[in-house]
C-alpha cells in the first residue's frame, strides 16, 4: 500500500491510457474506410455492428485472408497513440521498430 501512496502523490509517475483512451473499435472503423475493395470494407463494417462486433471482425479478418494486413494497421495505430502519449507529457523515446510489425532483422 505504501508503494501505491507513494506513485499516486508523486508527479513523477503518470497514468498509462486505458482501453477507453485507445478506442480500439474506432481502429478497426478506421481499418475497415482504409480498405480499397469496397465490398469488404462494407462487409467488415456491417460486422463491427452490434453485439460481438470484435469477435465477428476477427473471424472475418482471419476468413479472408487479411489479418496481417490488419495486425499491421492495428500496429501502426497502438505506436502512434503510444507516441502522441509520450509527446503530450514530453517523454523522450525513440522508434526504432520499422512501420507495421516487430523489428526486424537482415537476412545475412
Amino acid at each position: 500500500m505504501e508503494a501505491c501512496r507513494r506513485v499516486l502523490g508523486d508527479k513523477d509517475f503518470i497514468e498509462l491510457p486505458s482501453k477507453y483512451d485507445i478506442h480500439e473499435y474506432r481502429i478497426m472503423e478506421r481499418f475497415c474506410l482504409s480498405l480499397d475493395d469496397a465490398r469488404m470494407s462494407e462487409r467488415l463494417l456491417d460486422a463491427i455492428s452490434g453485439r460481438g462486433a470484435f469477435r465477428r471482425f476477427k473471424t472475418l479478418v482471419h476468413d479472408k485472408g487479411i489479418q496481417d494486413d490488419w495486425y499491421r494497421y492495428r500496429n501502426d495505430a497502438m505506436k502512434e497513440i503510444a507516441a502522441d502519449f509520450l509527446e503530450e507529457h514530453e517523454i523522450p523515446y525513440s522508434d526504432d521498430a520499422p512501420r507495421g510489425g516487430a523489428p526486424t532483422t537482415e537476412p545475412g
